[in-house]
């Protein structure tokens, strides 16, 4: 699946979206039925939206890039508040799945350090729920992330949460990344960091996993 152009829904949700579900009722207003609410990324993105609605204010209607978008579980939070949504992600299985929802105006297959360089299109928001946990050094995510947002663009995307410094690799095949270090390879690409929230977002071994979640700004004068 190389790329594929999906049908956008019409203004319902959006409708529905500005006449009260904002800021925090989000947390409350389904925007899709069954796994999503109670899925790690779904979580994550249900809080990302609130965190973006807060900082940003009555701005609802952003380009926005699902970055590592999967079957489209974070998708189908931030339609609603997308002027236009893309979405790019490894796997072709889940393409098609996020494809299925009709929610995306374009979907590409590609590995989001080589592609996001090569992209044409500029966005005002990315969206990376549950995907930094498969990277350790994020300062080469970020750099990518920087070549395809706007000027005072934003960037909203969650961690799992370490208590060491750095970054380190765990037994899942996931890293964690200490929230401090996340700050500062941030400032280093020139990142303005806006708001960090904690949640847990999924059990590991009968134990809590904690995410943190992140909202960063590009400045004006930023250039990758």
């Amino acid at each position: 699946l190389a790329r594929r152009i999906c049908v956008v829904p019409g203004d319902d949700l959006l409708s529905s979206f500005r006449k009260g579900n904002r800021c925090l009722k989000v947390w409350d207003e389904p925007l899709d039925l069954g796994v999503v609410e109670h899925h790690g990324v779904g979580l994550v993105a249900k809080k990302a939206v609130a965190q973006i609605l807060v900082v940003s204010g009555d701005n609802l209607r952003w380009d926005v890039h699902d970055i590592g978008c999967g079957t489209g579980l974070a998708g189908v939070r931030f339609r609603p508040v997308a002027n236009r949504l893309d979405g790019i992600d490894l796997s072709a299985s889940m393409l098609e799945k996020a494809a299925q929802r009709r929610i995306y105006d374009r979907l590409e297959q590609g590995e989001i350090l080589t592609r996001l360089p090569q992209m044409e299109q500029r966005y005002d928001l990315l969206v990376a729920a549950d995907v930094l946990i498969y990277f350790g050094d994020l300062s080469v995510v970020f750099r990518a992330m920087s070549t395809v947002l706007r000027d005072a663009a934003l960037a909203v995307f969650s961690v799992e949460k370490g208590e060491t410094a750095g970054y380190r690799l765990r037994s899942t095949g996931r890293y964690q990344h200490h929230p401090d270090y996340v700050r500062e390879v941030a400032r280093r690409q020139g990142f303005e960091i806006l708001s960090c929230q904690e949640k847990a977002i999924r059990r590991q071994d009968n134990r809590p996993v904690v995410c943190t979640l992140f909202v960063m700004r590009r400045p004006s004068n930023a250039r990758p």
